[in-house]
């Protein structure tokens, strides 16, 4: 099959092309390489639904910060809900800050965490990471990360004081994945754009600049200043030693192993013009702003992402989604796929109003609201 690599860019009909260059290969891609009948879908219906309206606290959620998977538990961190367990007894009753552990039958088996400052406890819980078979609850810069093993046991805190920016990912030998940038102040009626750093951060501090590139469009109005609609960002996500890292205006994507990169990867992305019904619907509406400080484009992504298997997903924009609904709930979110090689797989369609947050070789785990608003977590087969 195509998309496994066992058919070169020289053959004919291949929709690929590779250029190795000084230990750097660079993937083109001119279509996706899935035929009719091998693209990969996602079932509608969950094998595991986790949540509740109301009943066991355990079950009810308020305000998810991040979802993961390791050793065979469903771990969920939470901003409302239950709080951490205090001795043997579980504190309910609307404290937040607390990361879940449930099994693969997604029933409730332990909480840790949970407000305070406390050496297992968070200040201001962000999001949490899976890396090395441990989970890294990260809080707000120069806090302190706190670590548990993967079925709730206390490990220990890594301090940040002296990481730059903001921590976004983590490799598995423990290097922290960084970003910072500096924001400048536009004044009115005027944008500037900001540039940031992916940093990678070692155990001793030893901090390698991977990748400098544009990171926000702000605008200046009267007495504020805000980020400009519909604007490329950087992007970044972790892959056991190494990280893919994107400024999302380009269709193009680095992937860097032992802090240096060795994969550059290219393809014919849908390009969709912002128009002006974007700039009329648009959060933003002021008479400061003038068409041309909107760009001509939507970003060619929002999202990175990779699975068990290596490969490497990346979401769509809203706009280019072929069901969009008046709302987020009511819209099909896509992610195009790309093998571990760089290859352009194809595009999967994932269920109306889900939300991505873990991905293995033969499931994807995310978050779903009803029409109340009632957030919960599903696991999604994934059939290829």
């Amino acid at each position: 099959m195509l998309g496994c690599s066992d058919r070169t860019a020289e053959e004919p009909g291949a929709r690929f092309q590779v250029v190795d260059s000084a230990g750097t290969r660079l993937v083109t891609s001119v279509g996706p390489a899935w035929s009719r009948g091998e693209e990969w879908t996602v079932d509608t219906v969950p094998e595991v639904t986790i949540g509740t309206v109301d009943g066991d606290e355990a079950y009810v959620f308020s305000g998810i910060l991040g979802v993961v998977s390791v050793d065979d538990n469903i771990v969920v961190a939470t901003a409302g809900g239950m709080a951490a367990p205090s001795g043997t007894a579980r504190m309910l009753g609307g404290a937040d800050q607390s990361i879940r552990y449930f099994d693969q039958k997604g029933d409730f088996r332990t909480a840790v965490g949970g407000r305070g400052a406390g050496p297992q406890e968070f200040t201001r819980l962000r999001t949490i990471f899976s890396a090395g078979g441990q989970i890294w609850g990260v809080q707000g810069p120069g806090q302190p990360i706190k670590v548990f093993t993967g079925d709730g046991s206390f490990v220990g805190s890594v301090d940040t004081k002296g990481v730059p920016g903001l921590v976004r990912g983590v490799m598995d030998d423990g290097t922290l994945v960084a970003m910072d940038g500096a924001l400048r102040n536009p004044a009115p009626g005027t944008m500037v754009v900001d540039t940031a750093s992916i940093l990678a951060v070692g155990p001793s501090l030893s901090i390698d600049t991977l990748l400098r590139a544009p990171s926000a469009v702000r605008l200046g109005l009267d007495r504020r200043t805000i980020p400009q609609p519909f604007r490329p960002m950087l992007l970044v996500a972790t892959a056991g030693d190494g990280l893919y890292t994107t400024w999302s205006g380009e269709p193009q994507i680095v992937r860097y192993s032992r802090g240096a990169p060795d994969l550059v990867i290219r393809w014919s992305a849908r390009r969709v013009r912002v128009t002006e019904q974007d700039r009329r619907t648009s959060a933003v509406s002021s008479p400061a702003l003038e068409e041309e400080l909107f760009p001509e484009f939507h970003p060619v992504m929002t999202w990175l992402a990779v699975d068990g298997g290596g490969n490497l997903w990346t979401q769509r924009p809203r706009e280019t989604w072929s069901e969009q609904g008046e709302d987020p709930g009511q819209s099909v979110p896509e992610w195009d796929v790309f093998d571990r090689d760089g290859i352009w797989l194809g595009t999967v369609r994932l269920p109306r109003g889900f939300t991505l947050h873990w991905i293995e070789r033969d499931r994807i785990i995310g978050t779903w609201k009803d029409e109340f608003d009632v957030e919960y977590v599903r696991v999604h087969a994934i059939r290829k």
